[in-house]
């Protein structure tokens, strides 16, 4: 595992890079796609026109952020001969927030005002990250799963994987459950945000005090990335399985020092 220095995305991030952290050597990717996001605002207006009789047009203003969002250019000058005001430089871009797709029914982050994204590093290719997800009320009837795969920059979301559901009466998910596996096909084109939505071969219906574990291979190091929301604060939400197949060796990301929720949801209705 590579030491790595941990980086938490603030509401307008500095820069997309990859951030690792020590002991577990996963990859936390403040950085979404190929979007960086600068924290200078710093904008500059247009030039002004020329002072031979009538003033040129104004040139167009700019702003140091990327993307990059261009503002008006100002109008000349008057016969009189004085130069045109430079125009006004435009807006910077805001670090996203929210779920991409719809919000799942199940999940442990509605608002999510904090984008960034987790990935396997050297020797983790093929682990998976599961989410503890549990319904209003019981029973309550799952359908189908849905997550969110960043794309884009270092990221690849267009590899083939396999997501893993069980159900569990502990908090903590089983090293070896009996579970139900879904077999995601691959796409020929990288999306910025990839939401992954399931189908359930047959419904699950949880029954009093059972929870729904939905577990999501990361094949690619430093490439699959699994959508997250920062600012956690249930430490036994989410999970890592520290081995590609069961029996798995499950530890929080909160024992990483990583406070995120993944994009990993569940849809269903309550009986």
């Amino acid at each position: 595992m590579k030491p790595l220095s941990a980086f938490r995305q603030s509401s307008r991030p500095v820069g997309l890079s990859p951030a690792t952290l020590g002991s577990l050597g996963l990859l936390l990717l403040a950085g979404l796609g190929a979007a960086l996001f600068s924290c200078d605002d710093d904008s500059s207006g247009g030039g002004g026109g020329g002072s031979t009789n009538t003033g040129g047009t104004g040139g167009t203003g700019t702003t140091t952020s990327t993307p990059t969002q261009t503002g008006g250019g100002g109008t000349g000058g008057s016969s009189s001969g004085s130069g045109g005001s430079g125009g006004q430089g435009g807006q910077g871009g805001e670090a996203p927030t929210g779920w991409f797709g719809t919000i799942p029914t199940l999940n442990n982050n509605a608002e999510c005002l904090e984008w960034g994204a987790i990935s396997p590093a050297e020797g983790e290719a093929g682990h998976l990250y599961a989410a503890r997800l549990t319904p209003p009320s019981y029973p309550f009837e799952v359908t189908e799963v849905q997550y969110e795969l960043m794309g884009g920059g270092e990221c690849d979301s267009t590899t083939a994987h396999r997501v893993e559901v069980f159900v569990d009466s502990a908090t903590t998910p089983s090293n070896s459950p009996t579970i139900t596996q879904l077999d995601i096909s691959a796409t020929g084109t990288t999306e910025f945000v990839r939401v992954v939505t399931a189908q359930l071969p047959s419904p699950i219906t949880l029954q009093t005090g059972e929870h729904l574990f939905v577990a999501v291979e990361l094949v690619t190091i430093e490439a699959s990335c699994i959508a997250t929301c920062g600012g956690a604060t249930v430490a036994d939400r989410d999970w890592w399985s520290n081995a590609v197949a069961a029996p798995y060796s499950w530890a929080t990301l909160a024992s990483f020092n990583f406070d995120v929720h993944a994009r990993i949801g569940a849809n269903g209705t309550a009986q």
